[in-house]
C-alpha cells in the first residue's frame, strides 16, 4: 500500500478538472486555484480517501462518475471508530451520508466495494473487520 493514497486521487482529479476546463465546464485556472481540502474531509491525514459534500458532487456532477449508496445494516450508524476504521480500510474513494441514526448510508465509486458490502447485508463493520484483519 503506497505511503499517501491520497495524492494519486487528488492528481487524477485535477487532470479531469483541467481536461474540463478547457471544454468550458469548469471555469478557467479553477485547477491551479482549488484547494485539495475542497475534496477531503480529513486534510491533516493523507491517507483518508472519504469525500467531502462539495468533493461528492464535484465527482458526480460536474464529473459524471457513477456512485453507489449504500444502506448501512439496520441499526448501524457511524460511530467515530468506524469513521477511523474507514480511513484505514478504504483504498478507494468514498463519502459518508449521515442523518442522525436512522438514516445512514456510504457513498461508494467502485463496484467491487458495493458487491462487497451488499453481501454483508450493508454490515459495515464486518466489513471494515475483515479489511483490517
Amino acid at each position: 500500500m503506497p505511503q499517501d493514497k491520497r495524492s494519486k486521487y487528488t492528481e487524477t482529479l485535477l487532470k479531469l478538472i483541467q481536461e474540463q476546463e478547457i471544454s468550458g465546464k469548469f471555469p478557467k485556472d479553477f485547477s491551479t486555484q482549488i484547494n485539495t481540502r475542497l475534496f477531503w474531509q480529513d486534510p491533516k491525514n493523507q491517507n483518508s480517501l472519504r469525500l467531502t459534500k462539495q468533493g461528492h458532487i464535484i465527482l458526480t456532477k460536474q464529473l459524471g462518475f457513477n456512485f453507489h449508496k449504500v444502506d448501512l445494516a439496520k441499526g448501524q450508524f457511524w460511530s467515530n471508530q468506524m469513521l477511523v476504521d474507514a480511513d484505514r480500510a478504504f483504498d478507494v474513494p468514498y463519502a459518508v451520508e449521515t442523518r442522525g441514526r436512522e438514516y445512514n448510508k456510504i457513498i461508494i465509486y467502485d463496484d467491487i466495494t458495493l458487491v462487497e458490502l451488499t453481501l454483508r447485508g450493508g454490515d459495515l463493520q464486518t466489513y471494515l473487520k475483515s479489511r483490517l484483519a
